[in-house]
């Protein structure tokens, strides 16, 4: 069973929400989303489907999106699931500027308890620090992310995302979190903040940025959580 179909079955099964109240809430017939889980039709949710899924679950639309076939027909994708009950805290992310960060620590932080619903190694979690996505992350809430190194996912326009900045020849690593916005040269980091300071950053090919400079989008978060 593959990531999404798993993820909904943990709804079921755990949260006690039908997929007929599942399938009722994207305005499809009482059986749609039994028949997407147990027997695979559709092979993928619509994109609406997957919008309104995901706002009544409460996660993001990121986590209803199978990666991409391309990759994973290369043998690049390894999607295995894994019974496992907690995810390693690997670190921090901004919530506002750019924060400063080393490499991964060979030894979680802390662990998280959390039904994963990829493999292992593409799954990790970031402490949330600062208040530019305070609607839907608040300063302390942990955010789930599945690495897009490993899951050959694509980025759509409104996915949350992480986005690390490279700096001094790759000496400074620094990452953010931001709803991300597509553009044809480039993209928009947009806050989701009560706080009207924090402003959209635009990143393309026009910015007077030092060439040692590399921005990129390494990983979507999935889930946002808070420990009880």
């Amino acid at each position: 069973m593959d990531p999404v179909r798993k993820l909904l079955k943990h709804f079921k099964d755990d949260k006690g929400i039908s997929y007929k109240r599942m399938s009722e809430e994207i305005g499809r017939n009482h059986a749609y989303i039994q028949q997407f889980v147990e027997r695979g039709s559709p092979r993928t949710l619509p994109e609406e489907a997957r919008e309104k899924l995901a706002v009544f679950l409460g996660v993001e639309t990121a986590a209803l999106k199978l990666p991409g076939r391309t990759r994973a027909s290369r043998g690049q994708l390894a999607p295995e699931l894994f019974e496992v009950g907690e995810i390693p805290v690997i670190g921090e992310v901004a919530a506002g500027l750019w924060m400063e960060v080393g490499d991964r620590p060979e030894e979680p932080l802390e662990m998280l308890p959390f039904v994963p619903v990829m493999s292992p190694k593409a799954t990790y979690a970031l402490r949330v620090r600062g208040n530019s996505v305070d609607k839907i992350a608040p300063d302390g809430s942990y955010v789930i992310c599945a690495d897009i190194g490993v899951t050959g996912a694509g980025i759509e326009n409104d996915d949350l995302v992480i986005v690390e900045r490279l700096q001094a020849q790759g000496s400074m690593r620094e990452v953010t979190v931001k709803r991300v916005r597509l553009k044809k040269d480039g993209l928009v980091l947009l806050p989701e903040s009560t706080d009207p300071r924090w402003k959209p950053i635009e990143i393309n090919s026009h910015n007077t940025s030092p060439e040692d400079v590399d921005v990129r989008v390494i990983a979507h978060v999935v889930w946002i959580t808070r420990r009880a």
